[in-house]
């Protein structure tokens, strides 16, 4: 709760009125808080991070997070169900008489 806190306090701070050189500060030492915490929630275990960093957008530099779609390595396959061979909707017949 409190690193969604300091993540209002970052964005409040963006959009505040203010002298850039103190908003690059405040923000600054609200980005080593939010580090802190990212340390001290490793600590207990927790693996990955809770959020993407602030100081890059991402790994290509466009601003888009990109997620993989591949299965893990360590995880049993998914059952299949057996596909019958036949539809379930209408038939439709072509000019040629093949359906």
């Amino acid at each position: 709760m409190l690193r969604a806190h300091l993540e209002y306090a970052r964005a409040e701070t963006l959009l505040r009125p203010m002298n850039p050189d103190t908003r690059t500060a405040e923000i600054a030492d609200i980005d080593a808080e939010i580090e802190a915490l990212e340390q001290e929630i490793t600590l207990t275990g927790l693996r990955g991070r809770t959020a993407p960093p602030h100081d890059r957008p991402d790994a290509d530099g466009n601003g888009r997070r990109v997620r993989s779609t591949r299965r893990r390595q360590d995880t049993p396959d998914l059952p299949r169900k057996p596909v019958a061979p036949h539809t379930l909707g209408r038939v439709y017949q072509a000019p040629d008489g093949t359906a």
